[in-house]
């Protein structure tokens, strides 16, 4: 068995090296104030604002031209945002979220609150006894082919989040035809 874990996490290791590696990342910074309907007209006001600001001028009509500027621009994203409706509901819920200021919570929760939570509803399906498993076959056949893995990673939601292998469904999906005969080597292994 140490053998299997140890296979498993070479191939696991060697999926994370060519994500890593092979695949380019693109960083860019957020700021809690640019805002999803902020646009390029907008921010060229604010820019003209901030120069009038240094040189002590009047910025009542520029504070007019950004306000009138911004009710477009939130106008102009929320009709892109109810375009959606009919084509793309995630995205259009995402959207009026983001409208509605409505930030994903975030969890507070320790490892101790979840051993806990764990412990309580596992408590029902603990046998009184130990079981005896009987002895598997290791001559049978596994009850899947090579295409059934195919057409399981095909099936990978690539907007899922990572297993406990830390491996994303988009890489599963994408790259199904490359790595289904080292998944069904690796079931197999289980079956011998």
């Amino acid at each position: 068995m140490d053998d299997f874990d140890q296979t498993v996490d070479v191939i696991t290791g060697y999926f994370q090296f060519c994500i890593e590696v092979a695949i380019p990342v693109k960083h860019f910074k957020t700021y809690s104030n640019n805002h999803p309907w902020m646009n390029n007209a907008v921010k060229d006001l604010l820019k003209a604002k901030h120069q009038l600001h240094r040189d002590n001028e009047d910025l009542g009509p520029i504070n007019a031209k950004i306000k009138t500027e911004i009710q477009a621009a939130k106008h102009k994203y929320k009709d892109k945002v109810m375009s959606r409706a009919s084509t793309n509901p995630k995205e259009m819920w995402r959207g009026l979220k983001l409208m509605m200021g409505c930030g994903e919570g975030e969890a507070y929760n320790t490892i101790a609150d979840v051993d806990d939570l764990n412990e309580f509803f596992c408590r029902f399906e603990r046998p009184a006894q130990p079981v005896d498993l009987p002895e598997v076959d290791s001559t049978r056949e596994p009850p899947f082919t090579p295409d059934d893995v195919t057409a399981v990673l095909r099936s990978c939601k690539p907007s899922s989040s990572c297993g406990p292998d830390n491996i994303p469904g988009w890489f599963l999906k994408h790259y199904h035809s490359e790595l289904s005969q080292i998944i069904y080597l690796l079931f197999t292994c289980c079956f011998s």
